[in-house]
């Protein structure tokens, strides 16, 4: 069977391999225990229904085991305080470029640039402390997952905190 085909010579094996593939696209492929059974001599170990009971019950404990970040409306009201906030402290004022006035709004709140980066450093501190705290948590709730859990609350800081704090609970 020749495989190749070009646009000015297309040879006929090639028309009939395209047709046969064409055929493959469209027959429906499932599989079936009672012709396995007929023309293989295959025997299941477990029946369909233990298995499906089995394999649910694998994903649920798997789904227990994952670990779970925090909702949109969390990642909606963190991260313009991330980008504005934190770019406000650290970049100086000449180099903020096009987020100059985003500092506006936390001057006018904060009254100083000095009060922003006490602020900063109280949020930094305060992001740590839960982290490991979570960090220590994991480590009895989900090992697995122990060092995902400090560095999403690390980033996440309270929402991620009250997760591992919820799974406790339910654990107890």
């Amino acid at each position: 069977m020749i495989f190749h085909c070009t646009l000015v010579n297309v040879p006929h094996d090639c028309l009939h391999y395209e047709f046969l593939s064409l055929l493959q696209i469209g027959v429906g492929h499932y599989f079936s225990p009672l012709k396995a059974r007929k023309e293989l001599g295959y025997v299941p170990l477990v029946d369909q229904k233990e298995a499906f009971k089995k394999t649910i019950t694998y994903f649920k404990t798997r789904h227990a085991k994952d670990l779970k970040s925090p909702s949109l409306l969390w990642l909606i009201l963190i991260l313009p305080i991330y980008f504005g906030l934190f770019p406000s402290v650290l970049v100086p004022p000449p180099f903020l470029g096009f987020l100059e006035p985003v500092r506006f709004p936390w001057i006018f709140l904060l009254r100083s640039v000095q009060n922003m980066q006490i602020l900063v450093i109280i949020v930094c501190l305060g992001h740590l402390l839960e982290a490991c705290f979570a960090w220590l948590l994991a480590r009895q709730l989900d090992p697995i997952n122990k060092k995902g859990w400090f560095l999403q609350t690390l980033f996440w800081g309270f929402p991620s905190f009250m997760l591992i704090l919820k799974r406790r609970k339910r654990k107890e």
